[in-house]
């Protein structure tokens, strides 16, 4: 196992948004609701570029060579360091479009995490927990501006949802570390969407961030097991933390709960 990549940043309770490249290249990082995001080189640790979006951050994709940030009713982009992925601290945003939204609904203080699905249609977004109830979890689409939902995040969970890469199921991590998914199933006549509960699960859906892609797994949220289930690593303590706020990239793994003082990102080779 390499030495572990730090991105440090001051200390904070919270939480850090990170997506890894889909070649395990670069990682983008960004702290929750802050309006920065910084580009690091995987393989050197080293960032190349950071870039203001403007916006603060509730989620984020790395596509292709190209950044995807979504925040207060905005979506902005930028290229990605190409070439000899030399230092470019003045990167700047290349393409930014705004989306309105119903009066029903606003990103106030209590929305928590977007995500964003992978043909980039849609958005995820948890809101709440308010007035005592649960977090709910509502979906919309992001050329229309169409809201679905609200759906209560039964058993928690205030970690950012994730598609899966067929872009049908949206599934989120309970407070107690439960999966719990939610098919999206869309009217063949009528063209509306629903978001319909499916069969609570102890395993985490087989897809990046929570799992893998190269069968390295976290057990008891504290031991690292590589694909032939050897030990790997022993989390310590402040390390150890629910799937929520773990991300796997292939061969990396990002630990980005708040009491952390910056994104953790750690390589496994067996």
């Amino acid at each position: 196992m390499d030495p572990p990549t730090s991105f440090s940043c001051e200390q904070t309770h919270e939480r850090f948004i990170l997506e890894f490249s889909p070649n395990e290249m670069l990682a983008a990082v960004t702290r929750f609701k802050d309006k920065t995001i910084t580009v690091l080189d995987l393989e050197s640790g080293n960032p190349l570029s950071t870039v203001d979006t403007g916006t603060e951050i509730y989620g984020q994709r790395v596509t292709g060579s190209t950044v995807i940030a979504v925040g207060h009713e905005k979506i902005v982009t930028w290229n990605l360091p190409t070439g000899n992925r030399v230092l470019n601290p003045k990167a700047s945003v290349t393409w930014t479009a705004t989306f309105s939204c119903p009066e029903t609904f606003s990103y106030s203080y209590t929305s928590r995490f977007i995500s964003i699905s992978p043909d980039l249609h849609r958005i995820a977004i948890v809101q709440g927990p308010m007035y005592g109830n649960p977090p709910s979890l509502y979906l919309q689409d992001v050329p229309t501006g169409q809201l679905h939902g609200p759906v209560s995040m039964r058993g928690g969970g205030d970690g950012r949802p994730w598609f899966t890469l067929d872009g049908r199921q949206v599934w989120y991590i309970t407070d107690r570390g439960e999966a719990k998914g939610l098919a999206i199933v869309e009217g063949s006549e009528s063209g509306v969407v629903k978001l319909e509960n499916l069969e609570p699960t102890s395993q985490l859906p087989n897809t990046p961030p929570w799992l893998s892609s190269r069968g390295y797994q976290v057990v008891e949220n504290r031991w690292i097991l590589g694909f032939s289930g050897k030990r790997l690593l022993w989390l310590p303590p402040h390390w150890q933390s629910l799937g929520a706020n773990r991300t796997w990239g292939g061969r990396f793994l990002a630990l980005l709960h708040g009491t952390l003082p910056g994104a953790v990102i750690l390589e496994f080779e067996e």
